[in-house]
């Protein structure tokens, strides 16, 4: 026993003390393809797998291999990814000439969905891709396509996202939210005083959806809100952290991501925020650590772990940078995504010790309450 002391209280000398741990976030840089400068993260499946886009080219980025370009869809000028399933099935578009078109990249390939002038936004695990087509906002359709059925037209409008009952929501051309389900069409979600036009824009496995509401009006009187939309109970308002508010995913805990303007002016730059039932909004700069220089603009992607992709740009780097956000997990003294050895010596060594990132529950002491949190959330995120 004494020899297992001793091991401890050496084993601890080799980690540096850190600062308090305040954060909640692990920003992890998703680079750039070679040749480039900039990139993009759009969409995040529950591996993590994230896609987007460096310059014109699409890339995928995975914990394995980082990130790698998707290549090019033939002869077009660019070409972008913006989503995808567990499976690795993505969605995209490209453009060529003065024309931009849906695609879809499975075993290696890009294929066009042949819709002409289109938008890929979702897909859900069965496959079935949500869009729009139509070269004019006046005539533009809603659409599903379905591996094995092929295409249905589900009205005027754009559909945004699709869980994996088949569920879709976006929203018509006359700016009304709307669901449509198989076999019962659309469902148009209301609205709230003051505020005419309505856009929704996520849909989880629970069949809740989530998007924003806009007063109508435009330049520094612009105002838009976040609201939550439950079948059976209807429509809830959820205001917002700044005068713009956008919702843009949301996962089945009800968390969603999105961007603000926090200058009532709707002036300077957007920032990214999460929503965390019971507890609102946040800003997701203030979650994480700061040394690491990172401004998170815009969040556009949340998976079932709680991960996010974000637009973030950081002053140490050249361009803007696509960027994934990990929770810590609780006990994390070292903030490195697991709860490991390291945590444990940590606590160990600092017991009895006023603060610092050892005292877990800011209790003002490393004590038995911080030792319970470590073990009880041993191999969290490993």
């Amino acid at each position: 026993m004494r020899a297992y002391i001793l091991f401890l209280v050496l084993g601890t000398l080799l980690f540096a003390r850190l600062e308090a741990q305040s954060y909640h976030y692990f920003v992890e840089d998703m680079g750039v393809l070679p040749g480039e400068e900039s990139s993009v993260a759009r969409g995040i499946n529950d591996p993590g797998d994230v896609v987007g886009w460096s310059g014109a080219r699409p890339f995928l980025y995975t914990d394995a291999n980082g990130i790698i370009s998707l290549g090019a869809f033939g002869g077009a000028q660019a070409t972008w990814a913006v989503d995808l399933n567990n499976s690795g099935v993505i969605i995209g578009g490209a453009r060529s000439g003065a024309t931009e078109f849906g695609i879809r990249h499975a075993g290696g390939l890009w294929q066009n969905l042949n819709l002409g002038f289109s938008y890929a936004y979702g897909i859900n695990q069965a496959g079935q891709v949500v869009g729009v087509y139509g070269a004019s906002v006046f005539t533009q359709q809603a659409f599903m396509i379905d591996p094995q059925n092929g295409l249905t037209t589900l009205g005027l409008g754009v559909a945004r996202a699709i869980n994996d009952d088949g569920w879709t929501v976006g929203y018509t051309n006359s700016y009304e939210a709307f669901l449509w389900k198989p076999g019962q069409g659309i469902q148009t979600l209301g609205t709230l005083q003051g505020f005419p036009r309505a856009f929704a824009a996520t849909i989880n496995s629970n069949g809740d959806i989530a998007g924003y509401l806009h007063n109508g009006l435009s330049g520094t009187s612009a105002r838009s809100k976040i609201f939550f939309y439950r079948l059976g109970s209807g429509m809830t308002d959820l205001g917002g952290p700044g005068s713009l508010n956008e919702v843009w995913e949301m996962n089945s805990d009800g968390k969603m991501v999105g961007r603000y303007f926090p200058s009532a002016s709707n002036t300077g730059l957007y920032r990214a925020f999460d929503y965390v039932p019971g507890h609102g909004f946040r800003d997701l700069n203030t979650l994480i650590n700061p040394a690491g220089g990172w401004v998170l603009l815009w969040a556009t992607g949340i998976n079932e772990r709680g991960q996010i992709t974000c637009d973030a740009f950081n002053n140490l780097i050249p361009g803007s940078r696509g960027v994934r956000l990990t929770p810590i997990p609780r006990g994390d003294r070292d903030m490195n995504g697991c709860v490991e050895d390291a945590d444990l010596l940590g606590v160990l060594f600092a017991f009895g010790a006023s603060g610092g990132p050892e005292d877990l529950n800011n209790d003002g002491i490393v004590n038995d309450g911080d030792l319970l949190i470590v073990l009880l959330n041993f191999g969290a995120g490993c």
